[in-house]
């Protein structure tokens, strides 16, 4: 089982599901302990599962899923400001994120989301759509109604190509993730992937199951450069099936006005450490690599170290001083089923940003969407820490979950200036860090594996906002929500 590249299809959360159950078919002692796993296993076999859909004897399969969101922030939003080393239309917004691009103000706003799927053979076409009313998306006021996905994919033996609008995350964690999260929407792209994992020939095999996915997508008319586009590839390995090793390279590019680019210096920009042209004040792409993996280190409890290292642009002449000022880090635990009944679950995670990750002087709307960074919307210069803990609900605990979440997060303010040749940067102006001190509570009740509601409310504390020394500013996030897969 591969983690680091998502979402699954169909036919791999089946795949998925029936390898989790025959697993514990397998094994007795663990199937007692584990007396969850059977309601998880059946709502992973309900994601991957439809209904004939003209009679028993059909070859054409559909379901859904729908939801309903009302949602209430009083937590203020800001823009990420230019402190001298490039410029982003990324929004600091708690209530904003990994929902796919769901940016509001501060009030209420309501959501109905409601997604549909058909396939038949090898084909099979998806879409979903999203319409809001309330408060404002403070990137720019919204249409009440968005096609927020629509997408047709072919299967090949073991290929897989997508194309049309749709979501890529890469990351070993539910939501986030350094390089591509669940934070902004979906974008119009077309994908090029591995259906399952599998070996490669000859010697190639040593590495175990292995899955590479190839994209190209339309970053959207917000761009400073219009229509920029952003292309990328990543390759998964499963050395062992307790170690998981995946890497990855993004190129933003091109777009209206955008710096000239061949065919051959766009392909040789995809190639780690190798720039296609360009230095100091002119570049013709904004470039980003990364390298994520996880470890699990106990079966029973199903312990789990996993991480992510990302580097924005890095220099060939300070490879090391570049991975720290110009990169990014992620070191995150998961103690999914622990406990007397195996009910409780933890997950602890620390992530730290770069001096300029996420932005760039050239490509100045950074890597973001429609004002939503594409990977982790804590931004540049930052640092972050905290904890999800989780208890399951009922006598297996598949009727719900309870959740305490704690998290800390640092923003920079501090000034600095760029030196070029050689690439050195200087801080000219010390600012007051802005803190936001975060603390939730949720509760999510199921249906069975077909329906769910959810409660949750956030409130954080926010000193010296916006980076002004001894202002602070309270928020309160709540949610309630209600969802059914059909």
């Amino acid at each position: 089982v591969l983690m680091g590249q998502r979402p699954f299809s169909i036919s791999e959360l089946s795949r998925l599901a029936a390898l989790a159950d025959s697993t514990l078919q397998a094994d007795s002692a663990r199937a007692s302990r584990l007396s969850w796993a059977p309601d998880a296993i059946s709502r992973l076999a309900r994601a991957g599962s439809g209904s004939r859909l003209t009679g028993e004897a059909s070859r054409l399969f559909g379901g859904g899923s729908g939801q309903l969101l009302v949602l209430q922030s009083s937590s203020p939003v800001r823009q990420i400001p230019f402190l001298g080393l490039g410029r982003s239309d990324a929004l600091i917004s708690t209530a904003a994120e990994h929902r796919a691009g769901l940016l509001m103000e501060e009030g209420v706003l309501a959501v109905a989301e409601l997604g549909l799927w058909m396939g038949g053979g090898p084909l099979a076409v998806s879409a979903s759509t999203r319409e809001r009313l309330g408060a404002d998306d403070p990137f720019g006021k919204r249409d009440v109604f968005e096609l927020q996905t629509l997408s047709a994919r072919l299967v090949l033996g073991n290929a897989a190509l997508t194309i049309g609008r749709d979501q890529l995350h890469w990351a070993q964690a539910a939501t986030g993730g350094l390089v591509l999260s669940a934070n902004p929407r979906p974008v119009d792209q077309v994908i090029l992937s591995m259906e399952r994992p599998a070996r490669m020939p000859w010697f190639l095999g040593a590495l175990g199951p292995t899955r590479a996915t190839l994209f190209v997508a339309d970053m959207g008319g917000s761009q400073r450069f219009p229509n920029t586009k952003l292309s990328g590839y990543k390759i998964t390995i499963l050395p062992h099936d307790r170690l998981e090793i995946g890497a990855s390279v993004l190129i933003q590019w091109g777009g209206d006005g955008a710096p000239a680019l061949s065919f051959g210096e766009t392909i040789r920009d995809h190639v780690p450490f190798l720039d296609a042209k360009g230095g100091g004040a002119i570049q013709v792409s904004n470039k980003l690599a990364s390298l994520d993996g996880r470890l699990r280190l106990h079966d029973r409890t199903g312990l789990t170290v996993y991480g992510e290292l990302a580097a924005d642009d890095l220099d060939k002449g300070r490879k090391l001083l570049g991975m720290y000022e110009d990169g990014a880090q992620l070191l995150g635990l998961r103690l999914p089923s622990f406990g007397a009944d195996g009910r409780w679950d933890l997950q602890v995670e620390a992530r730290r940003t770069g001096l300029r990750f996420y932005n760039h002087h050239q490509f100045q709307s950074g890597l973001t969407v429609d004002g939503a960074i594409i990977g982790d919307p804590l931004g540049p210069n930052a640092l972050a820490g905290g904890f999800q803990l989780r208890r399951g609900l009922g006598s297996t605990g598949g009727a719900g979950e309870l959740e305490l979440a704690v998290g800390t997060e640092r923003r920079s303010y501090d000034v600095w200036q760029t030196h070029y040749p050689p690439l050195e940067f200087e801080r000219t102006e010390i600012n007051a860090a802005e803190w936001r001190s975060r603390m939730a509570l949720g509760l999510v009740l199921r249906d069975g594996a077909a329906y769910s509601y959810r409660a949750r409310v956030a409130g954080e504390r926010i000193a010296n906002w916006s980076g002004t020394a001894g202002e602070v500013r309270w928020g309160v996030v709540s949610e309630f929500g209600m969802a059914v897969r059909f």
